[in-house]
């Protein structure tokens, strides 16, 4: 594995792990602002906004990075995923 491939892979997964808390910590205040009373508008348009920036950013990674960036940023994507899962089923 060349040296510039190595650092392609941990910058786009670190990347795809940001992309992926913003996306999820977003998601839960979505959901929140989906059932408590107020205008209808504000979730809908927080959910267009989460929507876009995570199809922006990996649409991105394809321009300037290709499949294995993809791939990374995909992989630390998931990672935070199941971090924040993990963490919200055990109470953290």
């Amino acid at each position: 594995m060349t040296r510039t491939l190595l650092i392609q892979l941990m910058l786009f997964g670190g990347a795809g792990f940001a992309l992926g808390i913003a996306h999820f910590v977003t998601l839960r205040a979505n959901v929140r602002l989906y059932v408590t009373p107020g205008p209808v508008w504000r979730p809908i348009a927080l959910n267009l906004l989460r929507l876009g920036m995570t199809g922006a950013a990996f649409a991105a990674a394809v321009v300037f990075g290709g499949a294995i960036a993809v791939l990374a940023g995909l992989t630390g994507f998931l990672l935070a995923r199941a971090m924040l899962v993990r963490a919200a089923w055990c109470g953290t």
